[in-house]
């Protein structure tokens, strides 16, 4: 649902569609992010990877929240955190992981090499931050 508010003009956007975002926003917050609304996430839901397809992580929901939120966001500390760590000396983020497991999406797409610095991961991980720390959508 974030997803698709980022990509509406501008000129669409009107009193319940800022409410109902304001909201989502709001639900994710409280669903104690960093679990993934779990006592136990699954390990998946902390690794990074492209595509992910069906399989999500924490980085693609603090990528969908950055326009709404401050960096010093409390419900965000322990994502954001993670996120950072991740970060290697280079400046590049790691693939984690890829949709079940595989190399290939299909016989003509190879995925990126697990362990090593992901151009994808890096990508969405700065797009992230720089969103989370530009001036913010209402």
């Amino acid at each position: 649902m974030l997803r698709a508010y980022q990509d509406l003009p501008t000129e669409w956007l009107n009193t319940q569609i800022i409410e109902s975002r304001k909201l989502a926003v709001e639900q994710f917050l409280n669903s104690n992010l960093y679990q993934y609304g779990k006592t136990k996430p699954s390990p998946r839901w902390l690794e990074f990877g492209f595509p992910l397809q069906f399989d999500s992580d924490i980085l693609e929901v603090l990528e969908l929240l950055a326009p709404y939120i401050t960096p010093d966001e409390e419900r965000i500390q322990a994502g954001l955190s993670l996120v950072l760590e991740k970060q290697d000396q280079t400046g590049r983020w790691p693939c984690e992981k890829h949709p079940k497991g595989g190399q290939w999406v299909n016989k003509y797409i190879k995925l990126e090499t697990i362990g090593q610095p992901s151009k994808w991961v890096t990508l969405h991980a700065l797009r992230m931050l720089k969103s989370l720390l530009e001036e913010k959508i209402n």
